[in-house]
């Protein structure tokens, strides 16, 4: 491992610096973790609600991206469909832009099926199924 020393890095700094800036940087994270502590007041169960949020967002996220991405790899296959095309697969072949075009329209697909396959195993509040644990109104006849 190259130490600061042998690149010069550490000619400038002074301790006083380094004292400084470590004890900036422990402020701010004590700063934001309080705040973070200070949310969790409810107990395990809020903890744990808030968590589950979180990853609700993050696999949110996920998929987003996963869209995003299978747009960029199904477009850059349509491009190198064009450039074979125009090189009549000589130069770029035509299985390059093939295997993208397919990747891209995997990816594309994933959170259109993974959405469906949440709500056919685990129901959604708007889908008008029964859930577990609501009562299903009797009419009288």
């Amino acid at each position: 491992m190259v130490g600061l020393a042998t690149h010069g890095l550490d000619k400038g700094v002074s301790m006083v610096w380094r004292l400084t800036a470590s004890v900036v940087i422990a402020a701010a994270v004590l700063m934001f973790s309080e705040l973070a502590f200070a949310q969790a007041t409810g107990g395990l169960g809020t903890v744990a609600t808030n968590i589950s949020g979180t990853f609700n967002a993050i696999g949110q996220v996920l998929l987003g991206g996963m869209f995003l991405g299978g747009l960029g790899v199904g477009g850059s296959g349509l491009m190198k469909l064009k450039q074979a095309a125009e090189t009549q697969g000589h130069q770029v072949k035509y299985s390059d832009g093939m295997w993208r075009v397919a990747v891209g329209a995997g990816l594309i697909a994933v959170p259109a099926v993974l959405t469906t396959l949440n709500t056919t195993f685990f129901g959604s509040p708007n889908a008008g199924t029964a859930q577990v644990g609501t009562a299903i109104p009797v009419t009288a006849r």
